[in-house]
């Protein structure tokens, strides 16, 4: 099953897109997937310098691992593009969650384009 990542700017108005952050800007109106969001205190342990990005993926991919399968298979439907708020796919916590869905059989893809609508 094919499904991206990407992030709010450029995604927000794709009626696929689905938040994968503690908070999704006002602006967004889609569902927010808590399940592949870094917790809270990750992401102030990161800002507050406690810990570095490295130690911040690996905590994060830890929580990810926790998922069962099955409901991981309820969350996720074709063409889903997961978007948090990072540009940066390499700094962001969306480029671990792609690793982590392609080991569970996703074919994974981070979109840079921006979303326009059929009916603009």
């Amino acid at each position: 099953m094919k499904v991206y990542t990407s992030y709010f700017a450029i995604q927000c108005e794709n009626p696929k897109a689905k938040a994968v952050c503690i908070v999704p800007p006002k602006f967004f109106h889609g569902p927010n997937i808590k399940e592949f969001a870094p917790s809270e205190v990750l992401l102030r342990e990161l800002k507050s310098g406690y810990i570095d990005k490295q130690e911040y993926f690996s905590l994060y991919r830890k929580k990810l691992n926790k998922l069962k399968p099955t409901n991981i298979k309820k969350l996720i439907h074709s063409g889903d593009v997961f978007l948090c708020w990072e540009k940066d796919y390499d700094n962001c916590h969306r480029h671990v969650l792609a690793e982590f869905l392609r080991e569970h059989g996703y074919d994974v893809e981070e979109v840079v384009e921006k979303y326009v609508s059929e009916n603009h």
